[in-house]
């Protein structure tokens, strides 16, 4: 028995140790969101001793694309290889505000538990309740006054049994509304099952013990951004102001804590391969060729430069007080390559992961407009108030949902459509409810008549339009005329 003991031991002991592997902690510097991908910028230092070391950098996201690897070294070393796995033994960190609703639906589960215990109690009360309807007392019948006592102790205590199950169902019912909730909600951050970690394995030697500085880029899956505008038209004689934003998103299982953020419009998943035109053949028969438009890029440091001022001191001025505030948008420079335009934030972000989406300020444009009506009376007989925007290709604006606004309402959304070769932009504004159409059949200009085999309709419209606003307007009315 000691023999086994000893030996269960040191087997444990070994096991043990075999997994007690020291990983090196990396930091996140800089990320690059791609519009669907993101390549993640970290940082980290060892000190490794003569020869051969493997460095483990831990922790990482489960999406890393391996052949996105780059790792760079700063001392006195050599980089030997680099590799990448999934570490099922470590999983990713749990967001804290899961942990807390996984404590919550806990408690929910134990009341829920005591309440059916408590039904089962009440279930068996009312069962021995019932059986003692029928009484008898030494074999002959029960003296009236005895009945009566008995029917109300029976009657009361059934009251008691029943007030007591209806209460609990009342409360097991809305505790079951409350963890429908929380499940709802722990599906919405994204905790659908535990999911590992990934490591990426540096091997490097060194001739004498040092410091190794390590810098590696990576791109990952789970992460991406979209446009969204808000478009602001005081009247129809100003500018169209264009507050340019961006819906960033990242699943990735690793937060981003006060990173540095780019945004950039390439796409780095789509092939870099160019088209090639096969014959057509009439046997349709065509060659099996996949591309695409875009192509991996990495994005370059802007070349402008913006110097974000750390400490501000506000002067006790009734000027500075009028100031409006402040958004990214002031402090996000801009550069482009041949493939993309990059948006360089100048704000420290924190982005957690999950489905919960961070809206970053880009831009702030004020674009020159020339504002025209339109309506199609057939039909919609409302108005509609466009806005013209001409050079608009000059401001890197990308199809997306837009919040529209006129003189300081809100009118409803548009969407900006960009993926046209026109020199001028068209939005639309809403709705001018300011001007009233409409379209009627005119009696006396409408008729049918058949002759034989043919007939003849005749139909006449009429387009009337009233304008209730200050100023007049210019419409551009469309309208059909059938075609025999």
């Amino acid at each position: 028995m000691i023999i086994k003991t000893s030996l269960s031991i040191i087997i444990l002991s070994v096991f043990t140790t075999s997994f007690a592997i020291e990983n090196t902690v990396s930091t996140i510097k800089n990320v690059t969101v791609f519009r669907n991908g993101a390549q993640i910028n970290r940082t980290a230092s060892k000190n490794i001793s003569t020869g051969i070391n493997e460095i483990i950098l831990g922790n990482l996201s489960s999406t890393i694309d391996p052949n996105s690897i780059q790792v760079k070294g700063t001392g006195n070393f050599t980089i030997l290889g680099v590799s990448h796995e999934l570490n099922y033994l470590t999983e990713q960190e749990v967001n804290p505000r899961i942990k807390e609703l996984k404590d919550s639906l806990q408690l929910i589960d134990r009341k829920l538990k005591l309440h059916g215990k408590l039904l089962e109690a009440y279930k068996e009360e009312k069962a021995v309740l019932q059986a003692n309807k029928t009484l008898q007392l030494n074999e002959r019948s029960i003296y009236t006054e005895e009945l009566e006592e008995s029917i109300n102790f029976l009657k009361n205590q059934m009251s008691e049994v029943l007030l007591k199950t209806l209460e609990v169902e009342t409360l097991n019912e809305d505790l079951n509304a409350d963890r429908n909730r929380i499940n709802r909600q722990l599906n919405t951050l994204n905790s659908n099952g535990k999911k590992p970690t990934g490591e990426i394995i540096v091997e490097v030697s060194a001739n004498t013990a040092t410091v190794a500085k390590l810098e590696l880029d990576y791109l990952v899956r789970s992460a991406g951004w979209n446009p969204n505008y808000d478009l602001r038209a005081k009247d129809t004689k100003s500018k169209i102001e264009v507050n340019y934003k961006a819906q960033v998103w990242q699943s990735t299982g690793v937060d981003w804590n006060k990173v540095n953020l780019q945004l950039s419009t390439g796409n780095p998943n789509r092939s870099g391969n160019k088209p090639v035109l096969s014959p057509w053949r009439l046997v349709f028969q065509n060659a099996n060729n996949y591309y695409g438009n875009g192509g991996r890029s990495y994005a370059p440091q802007s070349n402008r430069k913006y110097e974000l001022v750390q400490d501000v001191k506000m002067k006790a001025d009734e000027d500075f007080a009028e100031m409006p505030a402040m958004t990214t948008a002031d402090f996000t420079g801009q550069s482009q390559n041949e493939l993309n335009v990059i948006f360089d934030i100048k704000v420290p972000y924190n982005i957690e992961s999950g489905n919960k989406k961070h809206s970053v300020d880009i831009d702030k444009l004020q674009l020159p407009a020339t504002y025209k009506h339109y309506c199609a009376p057939k039909y919609d007989t409302d108005v509609f108030l466009l806005a013209r925007i001409s050079g608009w290709d000059e401001y890197n604006i990308l199809p997306g949902q837009a919040n529209i606004y006129f003189d300081g309402t809100y009118i409803g959304k548009s969407y900006i459509n960009t993926q046209i070769t026109k020199d001028t932009l068209d939005i639309s504004l809403g709705r001018d409810k300011s001007i009233i159409a409409t379209r009627e059949k005119i009696k006396d200009f409408t008729s049918t008549k058949v002759v034989g085999s043919s007939k003849k309709e005749i139909m006449g419209m009429q387009l009337n339009f009233k304008n209730t606003g200050n100023s007049p307007v210019e419409i551009n009315v469309q309208d059909q005329i059938p075609v025999s």
